[in-house]
C-alpha cells in the first residue's frame, strides 16, 4: 500500500496537470475564436436605384441592406455603352450601404452589381451580393 501522504501528492499532481491542460487548451483556441465574426443567420443583400426609371443627367441614389458591416462593398456600374465604373461604398453597422450617387450620362439600361469579400480566406475574390437594373430614358 502506498504511504497516505504519497496518495495525496499523486492526487494533487493529477489536479494540477488537468488544470494546466485546460488552461493551455483555452489559450490555444482563443486566437482562433477571436478572428471569427459573430455568427449570424444568412441574409440576402439587396440594392435599389432611385429614381428608376431616370433621365439623362439625373442623380440616381444606390442603396441597399443585408451586407457584412465589417467590410466595404464594391459597386460596379455597367453603362449601356459597355463601359464599367467601380467604386467602394461604406457599409453601416446595420448592414446597409451608405447611399451612393450615380449621375446618368446616356439612355439605355445600366446594370448595378454589388460585391463584397467573404470573411475567409483573406485573399478570396469578391462575391456578388446583389444586383439591379436602371432604365434611363
Amino acid at each position: 500500500m502506498p504511504h497516505p501522504s504519497l496518495k495525496g501528492r499523486v492526487t494533487l499532481i493529477r489536479l494540477v496537470t488537468i488544470a494546466a491542460v485546460v488552461v493551455l487548451a483555452a489559450l490555444a483556441t482563443a486566437p482562433v475564436l477571436a478572428g471569427r465574426p459573430n455568427p449570424s443567420p444568412e441574409r440576402s443583400a439587396s440594392v435599389t436605384a432611385t429614381p428608376n426609371p431616370a433621365t439623362v443627367g439625373a442623380t440616381v441614389w444606390l442603396q441597399g441592406c443585408g451586407y457584412d458591416s465589417s467590410k466595404p462593398a464594391e459597386l460596379r456600374i455597367y453603362h449601356p455603352n459597355g463601359s464599367m465604373e467601380s467604386y467602394s461604398a461604406a457599409v453601416w453597422y446595420t448592414g446597409c450601404l451608405n447611399p451612393s450617387p450615380l449621375v446618368t450620362s446616356e439612355t439605355g439600361t445600366y446594370s448595378v452589381k454589388v460585391y463584397q469579400r467573404p470573411p475567409r480566406p483573406r485573399n478570396a475574390p469578391p462575391q456578388l451580393k446583389a444586383s439591379t437594373s436602371l432604365l434611363v430614358q
